[in-house]
């Protein structure tokens, strides 16, 4: 992922993502590199949240614009090996992280706040 100083400021520019976008590009953490077509079977393998996919594809090219995924490049310029794989430009901690906090700036600005996400935080951490 290159100069790390580099990174830290590219991140800190990432734009927030949806939750359908946030579902991809942590999949692509989990499993990548992969195809639309792949991103497909294992949404539909782990969830009754399947997508089609002309919506995957878009979700990867906006997931590329933002600069969280790279595209790879294709293998032939048409049939079954001109797909294209999709791999994670940012780690899922840092993106993570980020969320948060831009969460916290944006939502729970003071002292009074952070009290009340703590307390859900720690319920989330006893789940079984």
């Amino acid at each position: 992922m290159g100069d790390p100083e580099a990174r830290s400021s590219q991140t800190d520019e990432l734009p927030f993502l949806s939750p359908s976008e946030w579902r991809v590009f942590s999949l692509l953490c989990r499993k990548g590199p992969l195809t639309v077509r792949q991103i497909v079977e294992e949404l539909e393998a782990s969830s009754d949240d399947s997508r089609s996919y002309t919506t995957l594809l878009t979700l990867a090219q906006r997931l590329t614009a933002k600069g969280y995924l790279a595209p790879g490049e294709k293998a032939a310029s048409r049939g079954p090996t001109s797909a294209i794989t999709y791999s994670p430009l940012v780690s899922y901690q840092e993106a993570l992280r980020r969320h948060a906090e831009r969460f916290l700036d944006q939502y729970a600005p003071s002292p009074d706040d952070l009290l009340i996400v703590r307390q859900v935080v720690a319920k989330h951490l006893v789940r079984p």
